[in-house]
């Protein structure tokens, strides 16, 4: 009986296929996580240049230092 089952399970190829599957399955989903990951550090480093160049502190730092920040001299 028990050798039977045994018999089944080896000659069952069901099984293996749904094997491979799941490890296709984790490797895609292991490449996708990574490139995610990847792609969100090179955005981060291309859009932090413009955010601090949009930064407000520095903006107003900056306009306080050339006068009166609208560069025509009358203080308007």
């Amino acid at each position: 009986m028990i050798r039977g089952i045994i018999r089944k399970l080896i000659k069952a190829e069901d099984g293996v296929t749904v094997v491979e599957y799941g490890l296709i399955s984790a490797l895609f989903g292991i490449v996708a996580i990574t490139e995610i990951m990847l792609t969100g550090a090179a955005l981060q480093a291309m859009f932090q240049g413009p955010a601090a160049a949009m930064d407000p502190v520095a903006m107003i730092a900056q306009e306080e230092g050339n006068g009166n920040g609208n560069g025509n001299g009358n203080g308007n």
